[in-house]
């Protein structure tokens, strides 16, 4: 079951959020803001397949997602310079966005294809 608490700071926002045995936290981007996500215990994962370690930070407006692949709950800790971080789930995206557009931007022949690939998406 995926759990978060959110608490206000003087400057900013910090997320913590647990994620059970092979819980995901759907992809995402901060377009607005400064920010730098810890994880604080088992492993995750970025877009770019890198492993994280204990207390490894990653870049603002970078494509992101935590995928819990190890045994046990793990912790991951965002820390937000606003508390307005612009959070854009990329999921919600590209269910918005038109078939034929989808289907230039990920290189295939037809609109149904991008169709049946965006019916696998979360509502």
């Amino acid at each position: 079951m995926f759990r978060f608490s959110i608490n206000i700071i003087l400057f900013g926002i910090i997320i913590l959020i647990s994620l059970a045995v092979s819980e995901l936290n759907d992809p995402r981007y901060t377009s607005r803001q400064d920010f730098s996500e810890s994880v604080k215990s088992s492993v995750s994962e970025l877009c770019l397949q890198a492993k994280l370690q204990y207390g490894t930070t990653f870049p603002p407006a970078a494509l992101h997602f935590e995928q819990n692949i190890g045994c046990d709950e793990a912790i991951v800790v965002s820390a937000f310079n606003s508390e307005d971080p612009g959070t854009a789930q990329l999921t919600e995206g590209i269910k918005a966005l038109p078939l034929d557009i989808l289907a230039a931007a990920f290189g295939v022949s037809t609109e149904n294809q991008v169709d049946n690939l965006r019916k696998n998406f979360p509502n």
